[in-house]
């Protein structure tokens, strides 16, 4: 009477009492992508459903309506407020770029370990 082996060589019973490694990486996979993936998307879609209800005195009504986009693009103080935006925005991000070129090329010109300090 010989006792069954996989294919590994090892037998059936060894191989049903190992862990599956393969469950442990796709729970960790779930975890490391879809966690924060969730935490961003579900937020955003949330906030861009809402801006479609209509609303009174503050308070959300059920009706779907295009009213909030209207007087956000035909008030000058929102407009004024969002273009403001944008142009910090793009400001921060010139300046983040100018300083990140300096700092990359100051690394390439390290040699030795020192290039792995940062």
């Amino acid at each position: 009477m010989s006792i069954a082996t996989t294919p590994t060589g090892i037998g059936i019973a060894e191989a049903a009492a190992r862990p599956r490694r393969g469950l442990g990486k796709l729970v960790a996979r779930l975890l490391v992508y879809g966690l924060p993936t969730v935490m961003i998307l579900l937020p955003l879609a949330s906030f861009l459903a809402s801006s479609f209800l209509g609303q009174d005195n503050g308070k959300p009504t059920g009706g779907l309506t295009f009213a909030n986009y209207a007087a956000f693009f035909t008030s000058s103080s929102y407009l004024y407020v969002f273009f403001g935006t944008l142009k910090l925005a793009f400001t921060v991000a010139l300046i983040s770029l100018f300083f990140g070129y300096i700092l990359s090329y100051l690394i390439w010109r390290l040699e030795g370990s020192a290039r792995y300090l940062l």
